[in-house]
């Protein structure tokens, strides 16, 4: 969560999910799950329950069934007939007087492939900005797809609380540099822009901001562990 670098009356929200993902992780590509409600929650009044929420829901449109390809050539457009799973995003605005839709079943951006599939990834992001030429309030700008993952962290502290960089035992006695375990790997973000004004309540200066991902609820039938150990 910051304050907009293009304009001190914004702040952007960001969630990030799906951490990992190789950019040359195919032939199955990293994409939202449609099975999945993808939160940022605001509350404006200090007590630890959101004000404001926004939720991002997904699907899938396989345009053919004769091939396993996410794309059959380069992607151009988000339109492009060469895009064999596009993926459709919807994102909700959530407060006190109800809910109200800020993006509608509107297609997102590719996963970044490569120069051949995504030859301008870029052009292919901007596509999928939305903002108030799209219908959403002013001042509202949202993205939703594939990010290089911003952040740093060395996971060598889980070789039995390794600290790369510091003397041994706490670091390495060999290799001692510490490295960014997820530098070349992408998330899936969720950005939204939005004015300050239209989050705050009253003079309360502080928001506070946390995510959260829901699956929808699943049947669990009982009896299924003694059926199968008596199968034998």
């Amino acid at each position: 969560v910051f304050i907009s670098p293009e304009d001190d009356d914004n702040v952007v929200l960001i969630g990030n999910w799906i951490p990992f993902e190789a950019p040359e992780g195919g032939p199955n590509y990293f994409e939202w799950d449609s099975n999945i409600h993808y939160s940022l929650f605001v509350d404006n009044n200090g007590d630890a329950k959101p004000d404001i929420t926004y939720t991002l829901s997904s699907r899938v449109e396989q345009a053919t069934g004769l091939t396993f390809l996410y794309n059959t050539g380069p992607i151009n457009n988000l339109t492009d007939a060469d895009w064999n799973r596009k993926q459709f995003i919807t994102v909700t605005e959530t407060t006190a007087d109800g809910t109200i839709v800020l993006i509608g079943n509107q297609p997102t951006a590719p996963v970044n492939i490569g120069e051949k599939s995504t030859p301008n990834y870029v052009g292919l992001m901007d596509a999928a900005i939305y903002d108030s030429s799209d219908g959403l309030p002013a001042g509202v700008k949202i993205y939703a797809g594939q990010t290089d993952d911003p952040f740093w962290v060395n996971l060598q502290v889980f070789d039995l609380l390794t600290l790369p960089g510091q003397d041994p035992p706490i670091g390495y006695q060999n290799y001692n540099v510490p490295v960014d375990s997820v530098s070349a790997f992408n998330v899936h973000s969720l950005v939204i822009e939005v004015p300050i004004a239209r989050l705050k309540q009253g003079s309360e200066p502080v928001l506070g901001v946390w995510a959260a991902s829901a699956r929808k609820s699943s049947r669990v039938l009982n009896g299924l562990g003694g059926v199968l150990s008596g199968a034998g």
